[in-house]
Order: C-alpha cells, then sequence, then structure tokens
C-alpha cells in the first residue's frame, strides 16, 4: 500500500512540473525555427523539417483561405460581395455586375411593387395586361357590331377571352355564328354566355384544340335575329 502512494505522489508531482514547464514554455525551445509568435495569427506548419511560418494577422471581415500547395492565407471578398467580422454577408453583384433595381426590391410583400410588368413566364401577363383585339363575326350576310372584345394571358398558360357584340343586320344568317380568337388553342374549350336584349337565351361557343375559330348558338339552335346581343367569356389552354 505504501509503494502505491508513494507511486501516486511521484505521478502528481511529474504532471505539475510538467505543467510548469509547458507554461514557460516559448517558440524557441520547441524547435519550431521562431523565437516570437504574432499576436491573433496561426502557425502554419511547413513539414517534418522546416520551421512553422506564421502569416500577418487578419484584419475586421477577411477569411483565412487554402492555397494549393501553398501556405493559406487571408484575404477580403471582393468584387460581388463584403462578410463583416460579425459574419455578415452584404452582396451587390452578379459576376462584377450590379444588380437590376428590381432585384434589390422587397418583393415579399406586393405593396412594395409600384410599377413594372411582372414576366409571363413568372406567372405575369404577355402583353402588360389586358389588350382589346377585333373578332371577325360570321354568319351568313349578317352584319354585327362588336361593342367589346378583350383578352389577357394567364399565367403563361391560359388566356382569359371576352366579347360582346350585337347583330345589326340579319341577312342570311340562321343559327350558326363563328368569331376569330387573338389566339390559337391548345385544347378543345367553350365560351359561354348570355343573348341579354330579346330572349335571354344561353349562348354557347365551342372551339377545337388548335384552333383560333370559335362556332356559337344561341339557346337550342334558336333562329337568330336583328338585335340579338350576346355577352360570353371564358379561360382557354393557349400552351
Amino acid at each position: 500500500m505504501r509503494k502505491i502512494v508513494t507511486a501516486l505522489i511521484l505521478f502528481i508531482i511529474a504532471l505539475v512540473s510538467l505543467g510548469a514547464g509547458l507554461q514557460g514554455l516559448n517558440l524557441t525551445s520547441t524547435n519550431t525555427g521562431v523565437s516570437t509568435s504574432t499576436a491573433h495569427s496561426p502557425i502554419i506548419g511547413q513539414g517534418a523539417s522546416a520551421a512553422v511560418t506564421q502569416p500577418t494577422a487578419g484584419t475586421n471581415g477577411q477569411l483565412f483561405l487554402g492555397v494549393n500547395s501553398n501556405d493559406p492565407q487571408f484575404a477580403t471578398m471582393s468584387q460581388d460581395c463584403t462578410i463583416t467580422n460579425a459574419g455578415v454577408i452584404t452582396c451587390i453583384k452578379t459576376n462584377n455586375v450590379s444588380f437590376a433595381a428590381s432585384a434589390t426590391t422587397d418583393t415579399t410583400n406586393a405593396s412594395n411593387i409600384s410599377s413594372g410588368t411582372l414576366a409571363q413566364a413568372r406567372g405575369g401577363t404577355a402583353t402588360g395586361g389586358t389588350s382589346t383585339f377585333t373578332p371577325s363575326f360570321t354568319c351568313g350576310t349578317a352584319t354585327f357590331t362588336v361593342n367589346s372584345a378583350k383578352w389577357v394571358q394567364v399565367l403563361n398558360k391560359f388566356a382569359f377571352v371576352e366579347f360582346d357584340v350585337t347583330i345589326a343586320t340579319i341577312g342570311t344568317c340562321t343559327t350558326t355564328v363563328t368569331f376569330t380568337l387573338p389566339f390559337t388553342t391548345n385544347s378543345a374549350g367553350s365560351i359561354n354566355g348570355r343573348e341579354t336584349a330579346l330572349l335571354g337565351f344561353s349562348a354557347q361557343c365551342s372551339v377545337p384544340s388548335g384552333s383560333a375559330t370559335a362556332t356559337c348558338t344561341v339557346g337550342a339552335t334558336s333562329v337568330l335575329g336583328i338585335g340579338d346581343r350576346i355577352v360570353a367569356s371564358a379561360v382557354l389552354e393557349t400552351q
């Protein structure tokens, strides 16, 4: 038992001595090849037989960057972004080209957008808003008065279209009216509405896939007459 206690005491003394020696250790005594160290700078090994080196200490916001087959070094971010010593990164360019004004707009709140047109591919409109168009209505020798005709591209895939037309003279027109759309459909669809001036019958227009022409009837193939006014609208697939 006495031998064990003695061994423990000697071991503790050795540890205390080693700690004291380490506290007073300087670079020269460790055979590093330098006698002083640079404050706030890392020590860089140079291999088994070479002295260690130290780069110049970094400044605020610099990054410690590796270099192939060479010593790493501190460098400042340049060109597109900067970084602070708190880790805050600020970018104002892409490939040294300044951001467009819209890129710095807070788009998380729609009320912050006061001008410009959202690109069609991003859900905006192709024309910057609703456009008028001039449909060509045909039914025998009848003539038509177009009161209004509008359309708008929606979500880069659909189009909303509406029209309001009155039969001015009936001629040889009987039951079927055709008219031209400002776009070609990608799938078959229908345009629905009502005759609003005389009998109030429903109006239906069919549009085949891949077509820019709609064919319309009123009621159950009701015979059309002077003064009939058809108002209709629809959303159709365009691509």
